[in-house]
């Protein structure tokens, strides 16, 4: 188990961004990997309250927001319309996400946990790096820890 001195739930990126610079923060969302590595840090900024929980469909793309839930990439309307797997009656996002442990699990878990961990066994990397995919950092992640979506 992961333990840290200072919880913060940020108000902005920008504060995320100023928190983030110091090598002993770490940023998290659903925190589901995370909780079960032991080490310790000083600060944990958490991004759950900044609206990047979201998927936003235009004529062009799809733009998913780092905290949006594996469940909800599962299950949104415009990605299986998108991205329906002929013959099988699902979609590449049902597909890389179905045996990720468990419905509860994929409630919590985030888009931008499983991109920014690069897991080897992450099939939700797989199809993203298949869909020419592409990660917006703010300020473009200054820190080469990791940066804040």
């Amino acid at each position: 188990m992961f333990r840290a001195r200072e919880y913060v739930k940020v108000k902005s990126l920008e504060e995320a961004y100023q928190l983030n610079q110091k090598k002993s923060t770490l940023v998290v969302g659903g925190m589901m990997w995370v909780k079960m590595a032991k080490f310790q840090k000083m600060t944990v900024v958490d991004l759950s309250g900044l609206g990047l929980d979201g998927i936003e469909e235009t004529d062009e793309e799809f733009r998913i927001g780092c905290m949006c839930t594996l469940r909800d990439l599962e299950l949104h309307p415009g990605l299986k319309a998108a991205f329906g797997m002929p013959g099988s009656g699902e979609s590449l996002m049902k597909a890389c996400t179905r045996h990720i442990v468990g419905v509860q699990f994929r409630n919590c878990a985030t888009v931008g946990g499983s991109i920014f961990g690069r897991f080897g066994f992450s099939d939700v990397m797989t199809a993203m790096m298949a869909l020419d995919t592409y990660v917006e950092l703010y300020r473009g992640g200054n820190r080469a820890a990791g940066g804040v979506c």
